[in-house]
Protein backbone atom coordinates (compact mmCIF):
# COMPACT_ATOMS: atom_id res chain seq x y z
CA UNK A 1 0.00 0.00 0.00
CA UNK A 2 1.28 3.43 -0.88
CA UNK A 3 1.67 5.71 2.11
CA UNK A 4 0.22 9.23 1.79
CA UNK A 5 2.80 11.89 1.13
CA UNK A 6 3.78 14.01 4.13
CA UNK A 7 2.51 17.55 4.45
CA UNK A 8 4.94 20.45 4.55
CA UNK A 9 4.31 23.04 7.30
CA UNK A 10 6.15 26.28 6.73
CA UNK A 11 7.53 28.15 9.70
CA UNK A 12 9.47 31.41 9.82
CA UNK A 13 12.76 29.50 10.01
CA UNK A 14 12.06 27.62 6.80
CA UNK A 15 10.32 24.54 5.53
CA UNK A 16 10.01 21.59 7.89
CA UNK A 17 8.65 18.25 6.73
CA UNK A 18 6.26 16.46 9.10
CA UNK A 19 4.68 13.03 9.14
CA UNK A 20 1.17 14.48 8.79
CA UNK A 21 -0.81 12.73 6.03
CA UNK A 22 -2.89 14.63 3.52
CA UNK A 23 -5.77 16.29 5.32
CA UNK A 24 -4.00 16.11 8.65
CA UNK A 25 -3.23 19.81 8.67
CA UNK A 26 -6.94 20.60 8.53
CA UNK A 27 -7.49 18.39 11.54
CA UNK A 28 -4.71 20.18 13.38
CA UNK A 29 -6.32 23.52 12.66
CA UNK A 30 -9.67 22.24 13.91
CA UNK A 31 -7.97 21.00 17.06
CA UNK A 32 -6.37 24.39 17.63
CA UNK A 33 -9.72 26.11 17.11
CA UNK A 34 -11.43 23.80 19.60
CA UNK A 35 -8.67 24.42 22.14
CA UNK A 36 -9.10 28.17 21.71
CA UNK A 37 -12.88 28.02 22.11
CA UNK A 38 -12.94 25.65 25.07
CA UNK A 39 -12.24 28.31 27.75
CA UNK A 40 -14.96 30.54 26.26
CA UNK A 41 -17.40 27.63 26.28
CA UNK A 42 -16.67 26.92 29.92
CA UNK A 43 -17.45 30.53 30.74
CA UNK A 44 -20.70 30.69 28.75
CA UNK A 45 -22.24 27.35 29.72
CA UNK A 46 -23.07 28.35 33.31
CA UNK A 47 -24.63 31.56 32.00
CA UNK A 48 -26.86 29.70 29.56
CA UNK A 49 -27.72 27.11 32.17
CA UNK A 50 -28.83 29.86 34.54
CA UNK A 51 -30.88 31.63 31.87
CA UNK A 52 -32.58 28.40 30.79
CA UNK A 53 -33.25 26.98 34.27
CA UNK A 54 -36.97 26.34 34.28
CA UNK A 55 -39.56 23.91 35.62
CA UNK A 56 -43.14 23.28 34.48
CA UNK A 57 -45.95 22.70 36.98
CA UNK A 58 -49.50 21.40 36.57
CA UNK A 59 -52.45 21.07 38.99
CA UNK A 60 -52.80 17.66 40.64
CA UNK A 61 -56.60 17.78 40.67
CA UNK A 62 -59.57 18.88 38.49
CA UNK A 63 -57.22 18.87 35.50
CA UNK A 64 -59.76 19.50 32.74
CA UNK A 65 -58.84 22.76 31.03
CA UNK A 66 -56.10 24.82 29.39
CA UNK A 67 -54.81 28.32 29.95
CA UNK A 68 -54.45 30.91 27.20
CA UNK A 69 -50.70 30.27 27.34
CA UNK A 70 -51.19 26.56 26.62
CA UNK A 71 -50.62 25.25 30.15
CA UNK A 72 -52.81 22.55 31.75
CA UNK A 73 -55.34 24.11 34.11
CA UNK A 74 -57.65 22.98 36.89
CA UNK A 75 -61.30 23.96 36.35
CA UNK A 76 -63.57 24.54 39.34
CA UNK A 77 -67.34 25.04 39.22
CA UNK A 78 -68.51 27.83 41.54
CA UNK A 79 -72.01 27.43 42.94
CA UNK A 80 -74.19 27.13 45.99
CA UNK A 81 -77.79 26.17 46.79
CA UNK A 82 -78.92 29.01 44.53
CA UNK A 83 -77.27 27.39 41.51
CA UNK A 84 -74.13 27.80 39.46
CA UNK A 85 -72.37 31.15 39.76
CA UNK A 86 -69.41 30.64 37.47
CA UNK A 87 -66.11 28.84 37.21
CA UNK A 88 -62.43 29.42 37.85
CA UNK A 89 -59.43 28.12 35.92
CA UNK A 90 -56.05 28.08 37.63
CA UNK A 91 -52.66 27.18 36.14
CA UNK A 92 -48.94 27.90 36.36
CA UNK A 93 -46.53 29.03 33.64
CA UNK A 94 -43.79 27.47 35.76
CA UNK A 95 -40.82 28.53 37.86
CA UNK A 96 -37.79 30.23 36.34
CA UNK A 97 -34.73 32.26 37.26
CA UNK A 98 -35.17 35.99 36.83
CA UNK A 99 -32.66 38.81 37.13
CA UNK A 100 -34.79 41.75 36.01
CA UNK A 101 -35.06 43.15 39.54
CA UNK A 102 -31.33 43.73 39.87
CA UNK A 103 -30.51 40.37 41.44
CA UNK A 104 -30.93 36.77 40.31
CA UNK A 105 -33.84 35.03 42.00
CA UNK A 106 -36.52 32.40 41.34
CA UNK A 107 -40.03 33.42 40.27
CA UNK A 108 -43.08 31.10 40.46
CA UNK A 109 -46.03 32.06 38.25
CA UNK A 110 -49.72 31.34 38.90
CA UNK A 111 -52.62 32.46 36.72
CA UNK A 112 -56.39 32.53 37.33
CA UNK A 113 -59.30 33.09 34.96
CA UNK A 114 -62.67 33.89 36.55
CA UNK A 115 -65.79 33.26 34.45
CA UNK A 116 -69.11 34.71 35.65
CA UNK A 117 -72.19 32.78 34.49
CA UNK A 118 -74.45 33.97 37.31
CA UNK A 119 -76.45 37.09 38.01
CA UNK A 120 -74.16 39.01 40.34
CA UNK A 121 -70.52 40.13 40.24
CA UNK A 122 -67.76 37.72 41.27
CA UNK A 123 -64.34 38.68 42.53
CA UNK A 124 -61.14 36.79 43.31
CA UNK A 125 -60.07 37.96 46.76
CA UNK A 126 -56.48 39.08 46.15
CA UNK A 127 -55.71 39.23 49.87
CA UNK A 128 -56.44 35.49 50.13
CA UNK A 129 -54.18 34.34 47.29
CA UNK A 130 -51.00 32.82 48.66
CA UNK A 131 -48.48 30.09 47.95
CA UNK A 132 -48.14 27.47 50.64
CA UNK A 133 -46.42 24.17 51.27
CA UNK A 134 -43.77 24.98 48.66
CA UNK A 135 -41.17 22.24 49.00
CA UNK A 136 -37.59 22.45 47.71
CA UNK A 137 -35.47 19.70 49.19
CA UNK A 138 -35.53 20.08 52.98
CA UNK A 139 -36.93 23.61 52.69
CA UNK A 140 -40.65 24.27 53.10
CA UNK A 141 -42.27 27.70 52.61
CA UNK A 142 -45.79 28.65 53.75
CA UNK A 143 -47.91 31.77 53.48
CA UNK A 144 -45.98 33.35 50.60
CA UNK A 145 -47.71 36.48 49.29
CA UNK A 146 -47.37 37.45 45.61
CA UNK A 147 -44.55 39.80 44.72
CA UNK A 148 -46.45 41.12 41.71
CA UNK A 149 -50.10 41.01 40.58
CA UNK A 150 -51.34 41.86 37.11
CA UNK A 151 -54.86 41.77 35.68
CA UNK A 152 -58.47 42.25 36.76
CA UNK A 153 -59.75 40.20 39.69
CA UNK A 154 -63.50 40.92 39.28
CA UNK A 155 -65.92 39.67 36.63
CA UNK A 156 -69.43 41.00 36.02
CA UNK A 157 -72.23 38.64 34.90
CA UNK A 158 -71.66 37.24 31.44
CA UNK A 159 -67.97 38.14 31.35
CA UNK A 160 -64.59 36.73 32.36
CA UNK A 161 -61.34 38.27 33.56
CA UNK A 162 -57.82 37.04 34.09
CA UNK A 163 -55.30 37.86 36.84
CA UNK A 164 -51.73 36.62 37.20
CA UNK A 165 -49.42 36.34 40.19
CA UNK A 166 -45.66 36.08 40.57
CA UNK A 167 -44.14 34.72 43.80
CA UNK A 168 -40.52 34.97 44.94
CA UNK A 169 -39.50 32.10 47.25
CA UNK A 170 -35.93 33.46 47.48
CA UNK A 171 -32.76 33.47 45.42
CA UNK A 172 -31.51 30.35 47.19
CA UNK A 173 -34.39 28.25 45.80
CA UNK A 174 -33.62 26.84 42.35
CA UNK A 175 -36.59 26.16 40.03
CA UNK A 176 -35.49 22.56 39.46
CA UNK A 177 -35.37 21.96 43.23
CA UNK A 178 -39.07 22.75 43.71
CA UNK A 179 -41.02 19.50 44.03
CA UNK A 180 -44.46 21.02 44.54
CA UNK A 181 -46.60 23.74 46.05
CA UNK A 182 -50.21 24.68 46.80
CA UNK A 183 -52.19 27.79 45.92
CA UNK A 184 -54.83 29.03 48.36
CA UNK A 185 -57.56 31.16 46.75
CA UNK A 186 -61.05 32.45 47.44
CA UNK A 187 -63.79 33.85 45.19
CA UNK A 188 -66.48 36.10 46.64
CA UNK A 189 -69.87 37.21 45.42
CA UNK A 190 -71.22 40.72 45.86
CA UNK A 191 -73.17 39.50 48.88
CA UNK A 192 -70.02 38.18 50.53
CA UNK A 193 -70.49 34.47 49.88
CA UNK A 194 -67.12 32.81 49.44
CA UNK A 195 -65.84 29.82 47.46
CA UNK A 196 -62.55 28.71 48.99
CA UNK A 197 -60.10 26.17 47.60
CA UNK A 198 -56.50 24.94 47.84
CA UNK A 199 -55.05 23.74 44.52
CA UNK A 200 -51.95 21.49 44.66
CA UNK A 201 -49.32 21.65 41.90
CA UNK A 202 -46.63 19.16 40.89
CA UNK A 203 -43.80 19.21 38.31
CA UNK A 204 -44.52 17.76 34.89
CA UNK A 205 -42.62 17.19 31.66
CA UNK A 206 -43.93 18.49 28.35
CA UNK A 207 -43.29 15.63 25.94
CA UNK A 208 -43.96 17.74 22.84
CA UNK A 209 -44.91 21.23 21.83
CA UNK A 210 -48.66 21.85 22.36
CA UNK A 211 -48.93 24.16 19.34
CA UNK A 212 -50.56 22.53 16.35
CA UNK A 213 -51.41 23.90 12.94
CA UNK A 214 -55.09 23.03 13.25
CA UNK A 215 -56.64 26.31 14.37
CA UNK A 216 -56.53 25.40 18.08
CA UNK A 217 -53.23 26.76 19.41
CA UNK A 218 -53.41 25.22 22.88
CA UNK A 219 -55.82 22.32 22.62
CA UNK A 220 -53.87 19.06 22.50
CA UNK A 221 -50.68 19.56 24.45
CA UNK A 222 -49.14 16.36 25.70
CA UNK A 223 -47.61 16.23 29.15
CA UNK A 224 -46.71 13.76 31.85
CA UNK A 225 -45.93 14.01 35.52
CA UNK A 226 -42.43 13.21 36.65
Amino acid sequence: MRRPSPTTVRFAAGAVKTSLPAGGYARVRRGILVAMLRPLTCLLLPLFASCNEYRHFAPRESLNGWSASGQPAALYQLGDQGGKKGELRIWSDGARRDGSGGHDTTIVHVGCELVNTGGQPLSLDLAQVRLQNLTAGALKIDGLQPQRVQGEAAAVPGHSNRVEFWFDPGDGVRPTAISGFEVHWQVRTEGGTGFEQITPFAPYVRYHDPWYDDGWPYWRGGFGFG
